[in-house]
């Protein structure tokens, strides 16, 4: 992203609040478990390798988002940003199935396969992962 750092801080509430609003009020949400869900977020610059099935809960920047062949989200969290004192923007990279409660952090891989309720994938570590059943 290219912003000032001085105005990052500022920008990140308007800009997650943008991408909140933006999922709500396109109507996207009609779209959950249709093949549309994939042409929707092709024409948004997401990379959707396969069949795409979303029931999912948020999608934020989807320009960033890649899906591998067959992948199913099932209320989890897509995500392709972070904020650590600045707005950091990855590519963020999803495959198998992901069950309620799941969260992809920015620049995750998550690696084909089931994945428990609640298992987080974190920045660039695709084996890092915490689940609700390690804590």
């Amino acid at each position: 992203l290219c912003v000032p750092k001085s105005i990052q801080s500022h920008l990140v509430g308007t800009y997650l609040e943008h991408s909140w609003a933006n999922q709500y009020w396109n109507l996207f949400y009609l779209l959950n478990g249709s093949p549309l869900v994939c042409w929707y977020l092709m024409t948004r610059g997401c990379n959707v390798e396969g069949d795409l099935w979303y029931f999912g809960s948020f999608l934020y920047d989807v320009g960033v988002l890649s899906f591998g062949e067959n992948t199913i989200i099932d209320d989890a969290h897509i995500m392709g940003h972070y904020f650590d004192g600045e707005l950091k923007v990855k590519s963020t990279r999803v495959s198998g199935l992901l069950h309620q409660g799941c969260f992809a952090h920015a620049g995750a891989v998550v690696p084909f396969g089931e994945h428990t309720p609640y298992t987080t994938f974190l920045t660039g570590d695709d084996d890092a992962m915490t689940s609700a059943d390690e804590v």
